[in-house]
C-alpha cells in the first residue's frame, strides 16, 4: 500500500484504481493526500514488524503496541 501510495503521490497513472476512480493522474491536492497516506503505511509496517519482535530502531516495544493496536483498529480488525 505505502508503494502504491507513493507512487500516485509522484504522479503515475494509476489514479482510476484509487480514491474514486475519477481521473487517470491525480490532482495536486490527492497527490498531497497520498504522499501523507504512503508515510502512514511505511509506519504501520514498522510499528506491526517492531511488534513481532523484530529490531525496528524507530519504535519502542511500548510504543509498538499501542501504535499497533491504532492501526489494527483503523482497519476493522480485532487485537488478539
Amino acid at each position: 500500500m505505502a508503494i502504491f501510495e507513493l507512487a500516485l503521490a509522484l504522479g503515475a497513472p494509476l489514479g482510476r484504481a484509487a480514491m474514486g476512480g475519477g481521473q487517470t493522474y491525480l490532482p495536486m491536492r490527492l497527490r498531497i493526500a497520498s504522499s501523507v497516506l504512503a508515510i502512514f503505511w511505511a509506519l504501520a509496517v514498522l510499528l506491526v514488524l517492531r511488534r513481532a519482535g523484530y529490531r525496528v530502531p524507530v519504535f519502542s516495544f511500548k510504543v509498538a503496541r499501542a501504535g499497533r493496536g491504532s492501526v489494527l483498529s483503523h482497519l476493522g480488525l480485532p487485537e488478539r
